[in-house]
């Protein structure tokens, strides 16, 4: 009992133990996400910047890769016949472009070049198309050549090769002059070359070509076409072979006045503006960020949103046209600055819903160990003034035994009267030590096993045990005429064992004649129909229960006050054996306040069938 009550009085400290360094953890946790928020906030224009320098490396990156491939592109591959650099044979070997069997889908439209020589007036197109690309009304044949004559005939390249060479923006190197001679005559002359073939075996000549440069335009149909240029000039002074070939050698021309060939390639422009940046962003950006593109990219920033901007002509050098509104057309990097504090919210949410969950837990263990030692403490007391009772109980009959024993062997009662009246009291303390015995034996049993029932008429049973109620407890003063019987007739039948039912009366009876002043009205045992349920009750004029009290009447060893200062009998096991019994039988014992003063208890019954 002493350890139970040091535990109680242990409890707040306990509780102080396991809650506060908790609440501290869940503090320092918070405190910890808003700490990160401040800095992923803060971070918010740098990671923007860094989407856009990203984006823009990786663009800068993939289209370089991209132009550097058609720069190494042999110039010569533009014409759609050539000559290998060198022939096994000595004859003159002419085969067909490689980009004529070009497959790989690219982004690339077309190949051209255009003869700008002054012995060219005509400017001498070729184009040929990307045979990897499906055909549309605006990549057709037909629509590629107007878009390349439009270019050649707006863009004048002329004008851009002597800056290109003055700047050294160009790369020289050397070839067959055969191969250079084949491409200059675009194989037109075919007999010529043969017969100038011995004069230029053996012989090289130097050619240079610029890095390509990107142009942006629209084109008579309306059609926006990106273009990358380069220019293929003669590299050096050319060898004089004109003496030395016959006669009508006009195959020789190109070589002999000098060539400048425009060379380039198509690039559609929606892969270049869009689908290559949009594509690259996803590899780019987080999940706060997105791009736009076109029409969108012009929009103004929402509320909550950081824009960055993105200039694909200056990062790519795109010439264009002044009157092109896609000159104004940026990508626009758009990052979400309220999503931080979203994630924040979202994640103190969480954390408000975990740290709920654990206060709650350890409050509910906590006020579970607080009921369960409450408990222990109430039974422990129970259990104590229990054995207090039943010392009492034993001690007050003993006594009284072996006094009127004693007083009975040294012949104190005179006459036969007063010694009756010895046995009687004699016989009376054994009749209440019994019972005491009998109590404790039948609340142990009960709660072994259960006792069957069967169904019965509760009046006619009662009336059975009228003869057995009366006579218990008659050595009491008045105790065998302080009972009256009121019993129904025709009630419905219920689930009865007739131990059971002795039992609840019995003990009711002996509780009233308890508590009932002596000189008080009958105890009344009586049966009824109260709705559905058919009832027995037992009713006195005694002080009664108080509110609080009436739930825990009929628990174990619960008496009302303390067992130093109470001066009814018992041990506070009857109205607990009646609860069992009636439970037993399926029925429900309950307490009421008695019309008029005094206390009613009733068994409640479910009738059967």
């Amino acid at each position: 009992m002493q350890r139970l009550k040091g535990l109680g009085r242990g409890l707040p400290l306990y509780g102080a133990l396991l809650i506060l360094p908790a609440i501290i953890l869940m503090v320092l946790h918070g405190w910890g996400l808003y700490r990160a928020f401040e800095v992923e906030n803060a971070a918010i224009p740098l990671r923007a910047e860094n989407h856009r320098l990203r984006l823009a490396e990786l663009l800068h990156e993939r289209f370089s890769l991209f132009i550097d491939r058609e720069q190494r592109r042999a110039y010569y591959e533009y014409g759609e016949m050539f000559s290998p650099n060198e022939t096994v044979t000595g004859d003159l070997v002419l085969l067909p472009s490689p980009l004529l069997q070009e497959s790989a889908p690219t982004p690339l439209e077309a190949w051209f070049q255009a003869d700008l020589s002054p012995a060219s007036a005509d400017n001498d197109l070729e184009l040929i198309p990307n045979g990897a690309r499906p055909g549309s009304d605006t990549n057709s044949r037909p629509q590629l050549e107007a878009a390349l004559a439009d270019l050649i005939g707006r863009r004048n390249p002329r004008l851009a090769l002597p800056g290109a060479l003055a700047n050294g923006e160009f790369d020289t190197f050397e070839i067959p002059m055969i191969t250079a001679a084949v491409h200059a005559d675009r194989a037109r002359h075919e007999a010529c070359l043969r017969t100038c073939l011995p004069v230029m075996q053996g012989r090289f000549i130097e050619v240079s070509m610029t890095r390509f440069r990107l142009y942006l335009f629209r084109d008579s149909g309306g059609n926006l076409r990106l273009a990358a240029l380069r220019h293929v000039v003669p590299g050096g002074v050319l060898p004089d072979v004109h003496l030395e070939l016959p006669k009508g050698g006009r195959c020789m021309d190109a070589l002999r006045d000098g060539f400048d060939f425009v060379q380039g390639v198509f690039i559609d422009p929606t892969w270049v503006l869009g689908a290559l940046p949009t594509e690259l962003s996803t590899l780019v950006f987080d999940k706060d960020a997105h791009l736009a593109v076109g029409q969108a990219a012009r929009s103004p920033a929402a509320k909550g949103e950081l824009k960055k901007t993105l200039d694909l002509f200056t990062l790519f050098d795109i010439e264009r046209d002044d009157d092109l509104v896609e000159a104004r057309v940026n990508l626009a990097i758009f990052t979400d600055a309220t999503a931080p504090e979203a994630r924040f919210h979202a994640s103190i949410g969480r954390f408000g819903a975990v740290a709920l969950m654990l206060i709650l837990s350890l409050s509910t263990g906590l006020f579970l160990l607080a009921a369960n030692v409450r408990q222990k403490l109430e039974q422990a007391r129970r259990t104590e003034n229990f054995v207090a009772a039943v010392t009492h109980e034993l001690r007050t009959p003993l006594a009284s035994i072996r006094l009127h024993g004693e007083m009975l062997q040294d012949g104190i009662p005179a006459t036969p009267e007063a010694r009756d009246e010895y046995y009687r009291r004699i016989l009376g303390e054994t009749e209440r030590l019994t019972l005491l015995v009998e109590n404790v034996l039948e609340k142990s049993r009960l709660d072994r096993e259960k006792k069957g029932s069967a169904p019965g008429d509760l009046s006619a049973l009662v009336e059975r045990l009228e003869f057995e109620l009366r006579s218990h407890g008659a050595h009491l003063p008045g105790a065998a005429d302080d009972l009256t019987f009121d019993l129904a007739k025709g009630l419905p039948q219920v689930s009865l064992n007739v131990d059971a039912l002795n039992g609840i009366l019995r003990n009711l009876i002996g509780n009233a004649r308890k508590y009932a002043p002596a000189s008080g009205e009958q105890i009344v045992v009586r049966t009824r129909r109260e709705g559905r349920e058919v009832v027995l009750e037992v009713l006195d004029r005694g002080p009664g229960v108080a509110k609080e009290e009436e739930e825990r009447i009929f628990e174990a060893f619960y008496r009302i006050g303390d067992e130093a200062t109470r001066e009814k009998p018992g041990t506070g096991l009857g109205l607990h054996l009646v609860k069992l019994h009636a439970d037993a039988m399926g029925a429900k014992v309950v307490y009421r306040d008695r019309e008029g003063g005094g206390s009613a208890f009733c068994v409640l019954f479910q009738p059967v069938g």
